[in-house]
């Protein structure tokens, strides 16, 4: 089973029991130019530019303030920072810049199976949106 990852600048790691989404690929930017009263188009290419996109990531944690430590790290540490993200479909994403964490769900669980922690006491959802650069 694949690991889902994003990897910070220095050590820091941030594992998933899922990352999911549909990243944007890097695409050549075409402008459009025309004048009043001139005939035909012309274009200019503006190089290779990535759009934002989003990510959801699941992880279960041992109770809600192992959750809460973590969120406040994801939020503290991501935004504004180049990171490499792993995805659940084995894709590396290198290069890749966090625009936001917003959490969109925090609670206890009771008698999960599988996951990342030991005792399974709460999980937390959480969506990045990110954009390559």
């Amino acid at each position: 089973m694949p690991t889902s990852e994003i990897h910070a600048a220095g050590p820091t790691t941030f594992t998933f029991i899922t990352l999911g989404g549909i990243p944007t690929a890097m695409q050549e930017r075409v402008e459009e130019i025309t004048r009043p009263g001139v005939d035909g188009h012309a274009f200019a290419l503006l190089g290779l530019k990535g759009e934002p996109f989003q990510l959801e990531g699941v992880r279960d944690y041992d109770d809600l303030t192992a959750a809460k430590a973590a969120l406040a790290s994801l939020e503290s540490l991501l935004p504004g920072s180049l990171v490499t993200v792993y995805d659940d479909f084995e894709r590396q994403l290198d290069y890749v810049l966090v625009l936001d964490v917003r959490p969109i769900e925090m609670r206890k669980v009771i008698k999960a199976a599988g996951g990342k922690s030991t005792s399974k006491g709460a999980i937390l959802r959480v969506v990045f949106t990110m954009q390559r650069t």
